[in-house]
């Protein structure tokens, strides 16, 4: 199996798990979700619009700004309940996708740029990772002084399962598809509608 292939077959499975939990396709899933919030969005503005002018302001802005100055005289100030009410519930878009395509591609990039250093992987990979005493921030610093280009933005999450995305890919890509999504160790496995029963009972170490 490539690298492309083992990518491809956790795709395929995470569409899938999709399709029965919400009746669309994990790579659908960023343009469903957009959808659902530009419609929340666009109803929510509705609301808060109408409250404003409800109280005499031309826009959600100028109550903004109104509430600043009066908590600025008056710390006490109470901001209208309803509009309070608003702002805690305004829609966000968010994405699992978006989260496991970024560690996915991360992933599979350390692990190509590895794959091309001379000598035996396995080797490169364990003095990258600091020998013996292996750190996710070693590899990571010892990576880019070879010249691999990481993303700046990474938690240490993300960072973290795209390393093991990597190791995963250079070195055990059978159980590639079905490694815990990349946001699970934050979130748990429920968003992923991921129930491990398909795993096959070979891929699992006792």
């Amino acid at each position: 199996m490539t690298i492309e292939e083992a990518i491809r077959a956790r795709l395929d499975r995470f569409n899938r798990l999709w399709l029965a939990a919400e009746g669309h396709a994990f790579e659908d899933d960023p343009s469903v979700k957009r959808k659902k919030y530009e419609e929340d969005i666009k109803e929510w503005n509705e609301k808060m619009q109408k409250r404003c002018e409800e109280l005499g302001f031309h826009s959600e802005d100028d109550y903004y700004w109104y509430m600043i100055d009066k908590k600025n005289d008056n710390p006490d100030f109470k901001i209208d309940e309803e509009i309070t009410n608003l702002w805690h519930t305004k829609p966000n878009y968010d994405s699992l996708y978006d989260y496991e395509i970024l560690c996915i591609n991360e992933g599979k990039k350390i692990a190509e740029f590895v794959a091309n250093l001379d000598g035996d992987t396995h080797k490169n990979w364990e003095e990258l990772c600091g020998g013996e005493n292996p750190s996710l921030w070693t590899l990571v610093e010892n990576i880019k002084k070879k010249g691999c280009d990481l993303d700046d933005g990474h938690s240490g999450n993300s960072m973290g399962m795209s390393v093991l995305f990597a190791n995963s890919l250079l070195f055990n890509r059978d159980i590639f598809p079905y490694l815990h999504g990349a946001l699970a160790p934050l979130v748990g496995d429920k968003g992923y509608h991921d129930d491990r029963k398909d795993i096959p009972k070979e891929l699992i170490k006792k």
